[in-house]
């Protein structure tokens, strides 16, 4: 059973090469291998990435849902395994998929995620354990719970939209309709970087506003830009996100199309 890992990343270059040498440490490479997808970081990510990854793929622009999908075209493994740059996975991430992959509940499921575990304190223990309900409740869960799935469900899935956020919620509900969406016991920490610079009960008020106008039919691009506001300013590049080819309409003066 060989794993792709594929890892989005934009200006991560501060944690991403922590993230990666754990990864390497924590995995067989004979049946591990890391994608790095990123989408136009103008700090030393890529640099950092190409120490341990596998593959490198630069992008014409921050795209969440479009990264993950180019590192999913790349992948050789039978399995996908998204993953955010700055989480750390169980250190027995791959016995654990392995296990449940090769059990009667791995046959009858579409996905597996993993419990998230945002640190210490009362709120953000109560932040884990409303996300980690959410998640059994509603099989939908967010891009922080890496997300692990076969490659042929994967594709008739149809993957990941190209959406800047909210793309982890689309592909719940499309792996949703091939068969359960399963959580883990096992715990990953995601860095929660928002969460812990807005507090947990802004964030979880801000989240459901943020998943309610995306029910309502709000553009993710919109949703992008009113829920960072100020502190992230995307680059997202027109409908084509092949980097070298928006470079090659650049030098021809033409416009993206």
């Amino acid at each position: 059973m060989k794993f792709s890992i594929v890892i989005p990343t934009w200006n991560d270059g501060r944690q991403v090469g922590a993230t990666l040498k754990r990864l390497r440490g924590t995995s067989d490479k004979e049946k591990t291998e890391i994608i790095v997808v990123d989408g136009g970081s103008k700090d030393d990510t890529i640099k950092s990435a190409r120490q341990y990854a596998d593959t490198v793929i630069p992008l014409g622009g921050a795209n969440r849902g479009a990264q993950f999908n180019k590192g999913a075209g790349a992948a050789t493994g039978e399995m996908l395994l998204f993953l955010h740059a700055d989480a750390q996975l169980p250190g027995n991430w791959q016995s654990v998929l392995e296990e449940f992959w090769s059990s009667e509940s791995g046959a009858n499921a579409a996905a597996a995620v993993f419990s998230v575990h945002y640190g210490g304190g009362f709120f953000y223990a109560l932040a884990a354990l409303g996300a980690n309900l959410r998640v059994s409740m509603s099989q939908v869960a967010y891009g922080e719970s890496s997300l692990c799935t076969r490659r042929d469900t994967y594709d008739k899935a149809g993957g990941f939209p190209d959406y800047p956020m909210m793309d982890d919620v689309a592909l719940c509900k499309r792996l949703k309709k091939q068969g359960s969406v399963v959580r883990l016991k096992e715990k990953i920490r995601p860095a929660a970087h928002h969460l812990r610079r807005v507090g947990p009960i802004r964030n979880a008020i801000r989240s459901f506003i943020v998943r309610l106008r995306f029910a309502l039919g709000e553009n993710p691009e919109s949703l992008f830009r009113r829920y960072y506001g100020g502190e992230r300013k995307a680059t997202i590049a027109p409908e084509r996100w092949d980097g070298e080819a928006l470079l090659k309409a650049r030098i021809r003066g033409e416009r993206p199309r």
